[in-house]
């Protein structure tokens, strides 16, 4: 996430007990690697260049704890009916 998703979310959600950290999708700290039981990815993949997309998904669902959860959200309101 950029300071500025960050700074937007503290403000948006002041009492929230999430820790917000400034990352990049392309070089996540080595110490995540398989550190989450539960990752959420929302709409920044499909944002970013054709040619970045498989590096950064390889490296968000590094993330995930063996045998643990992975969620997308990739709608796209183009194709809704």
């Amino acid at each position: 996430m950029s300071p500025t998703a960050v700074a937007w979310c503290q403000e948006r959600f002041p009492d929230s007990t999430v820790n917000y950290v400034v990352a990049d999708l392309l070089a996540i700290p080595l110490q995540w690697h398989q550190a989450f039981h539960k990752v959420f990815e929302c709409r920044n993949i499909q944002a970013l260049p054709l040619n970045v997309r498989s590096c950064v998904i390889s490296s968000v669902a590094s993330l995930v704890a063996l045998g643990d959860t992975m969620l997308g959200d990739y709608s796209c309101s183009r194709y809704r009916s």
